[in-house]
Parts: structure tokens; sequence; C-alpha cells
């Protein structure tokens, strides 16, 4: 196989090895669902309408002009801030369809930008905000390699039933017929779209979902935290992104009250191993945890604590009644 220096390498290779290098290891995200992610998703759609007042609107053009970025940058870092919240996450991939022309020629073509983005919670929106920025400036340096050469260049770290790189989604449009069409094209299977507009009266929009996952309450919910974030971001842009608020009153109360309302009568003679141990001999085949792929029964779970407890006795002179530390990673 010939092996090409840098410099005699070909662009259109230098612009494929830029994609590679940019988007090397990234991962789905760890998004909530309603109903358990199937093995083939469909390509099953419904979407809700999004609409954000005029007011709010002329906030946000307002605040992006201020920032020297334009909306589109905004409402897209916007976007990742819910979708870190969410799913705590600090390396985010947003797909963005576009319209994209070989060497500058006035032919352009459907096309699609995999947008990612480190995030941390203790940044605030403008340091994020400017991080975004340079994304995308960056990306639309390298936007005339096709979306599918890139998905294939990365075959081996992409699993295509989830593809990261387009699993959620996110435009502004223009109107122009050949955006909606690579919106269509690259949007088909991704978990959640929000395409937007601006209008006279404000952002007008929907948020496209797949009905394999989620149900129409959550994607509600889903938008009127999208929708309470850009206010949080308009009135405190040096807040932590991690603490910008999301919530509804509604939400909060609930949160801060009837969540908390957790008292129930509990057997006074005996210890959550005795309780732990009834259930055992009840259902010993029902599954007791469930983590990604892997489940256990109780019956299993049980014999597994015993093989820990007897390892700590022999092994640590562990005695009843002895505090034991343990530092584990999340995971069953």
């Amino acid at each position: 196989m010939l092996n090409l220096t840098l410099s005699e390498k070909m662009p259109f290779e230098l612009e494929i090895d830029y994609w590679k290098d940019r988007l090397k290891g990234v991962k789905p995200l760890n998004l909530f669902t309603d109903y358990p992610r199937p093995n083939v998703q469909s390509i099953n759609k419904a979407s809700i309408e999004l609409i954000v007042d005029e007011k709010t609107a002329k906030q946000l053009n307002l605040f992006s002009t201020q920032h020297k970025v334009t909306l589109f940058v905004t409402l897209l870092a916007a976007y990742k801030v819910l979708l870190y919240r969410y799913s705590s996450q600090e390396d985010i991939c947003v797909g963005n369809p576009v319209l994209s022309s070989h060497d500058g020629k006035i032919e352009s073509f459907a096309n699609a930008l995999a947008l990612r983005t480190e995030i941390n919670s203790n940044d605030n929106f403008e340091e994020l905000l400017q991080r975004v920025n340079n994304t995308i400036t960056d990306a639309l340096k390298h936007q005339a390699v096709p979306f599918e050469k890139i998905v294939n260049e990365l075959v081996d770290d992409v699993d295509l039933g989830t593809n990261p790189l387009n699993q959620v989604m996110f435009v502004l449009q223009n109107g122009h017929e050949s955006q909606d069409e690579s919106l269509t094209q690259y949007t088909s299977k991704s978990d959640l779209v929000f395409k937007l507009k601006e209008n006279a009266s404000g952002l007008q929009g929907t948020v496209e979902y797949s009905t394999d996952l989620y149900q129409e309450d959550t994607i509600n919910r889903i938008i009127d935290h999208y929708r309470l974030l850009l206010n949080s971001i308009i009135a405190s842009p040096k807040k932590s992104i991690g603490s910008l608020p999301i919530l509804t009153k509604a939400e909060e109360h609930k949160l801060l009250t009837s969540l908390h309302n957790t008292a129930f009568d509990y057997p006074k003679d005996k210890s959550l191993i005795d309780l732990f141990e009834e259930q055992v001999k009840k259902v010993p085949a029902n599954i007791a945890i469930i983590f990604e792929d892997f489940e256990i029964t109780y019956q299993e779970l049980n014999n597994l604590a015993n093989q820990f407890g007897d390892y700590l006795r022999t092994t640590y002179q562990i005695k009843p009644d002895d505090l034991v530390a343990m530092k584990l990673e999340r995971g069953e």
C-alpha cells in the first residue's frame, strides 16, 4: 500500500484526516428514554411544535450580537447544555445538516456536519459559547467531505445502531429546499432533532423524535426545559452551566416536596439483609438488577454477595459490624 506524507496527500485526503482525528473515539449520548432502545431502530417519528416568543428571540439576537456570534451558535450551545444536563457527559456531538460545495464551486449538495464539543459543568455559558463557535468555524472549513464518507471511515469506532454523529441533531432553517432535503436524509434515524426558523413573531419550529424511544409528554418537558434554559442564559450568562435553571415551577415543587415524602413503615426487627434474603426465597429467579445489557437474578446476586462476604472474611479478617469502605465504578 502506498503511504503518502502529509505534503503528498491530496486535499480531500487531508479533509478526511481532519474528521478522523476530530471524531476519534466519539461515543453515543447516554440519554434517558421512555422505552428500551430496540436493536434495530425504526424511522417511526412524531413531532411537536417548539415556539420561542418574540421578546426572547430579540434578546437572544442581541445576546448573540454582543458576543460576536450568530444566533445559530447561541441556540446550538444552549442545546448542548441541555444534552449535557440530561446525560452528564462532557463530550457532546450534535449533527447539523448543511449545504456544502466542492472547491468553492457554486453547485452545492446536501451534507451534514458532526459538531463535537467538550463541556464542563464549571464552565459558564459565555465560555462554552466561544468553544462552540470555534467548533462550528473549524467544521465549516472542512465541510466538503460527505457525511457518509466520514461514517465509513469511522466504522470501527461507531455503532451504526446508535450513530453518535447524528444521534441528536439541530438546525436553524433558512427555508432552502435543498436544506429541507438534507434534513430528511440525515435525521431519519436520529433520536431527537430540533428544527427552528426565525420569523417576525420569534422562533418557530418543531422537535422531531423517535416514537420507538419517547412519549409525547417527555418531549413536551424537553421543550419546556429548553425554553427555560434560553431565558436562564439571557439572565445569567456568567453562571456555571451546571447550575443554570431548567426546571419548571411545578417540577421544582415536586422535587422539593412530593419526592421527599418517602416515609413508610419498616420492620423494626429485620435488617435490610433479612428483607433481601426473604425476597430471594420468594422469587429467586426474578431479575434483581439490570444495567445496560447485564441482568442478574435475586438468587445469583445472593450467591455473589455471599462469595464476596467470604472473601472479605478470609482475606482481610473482616468481622461482623466492621465498617468496609468501597470505591466502585458505576455499573452492576
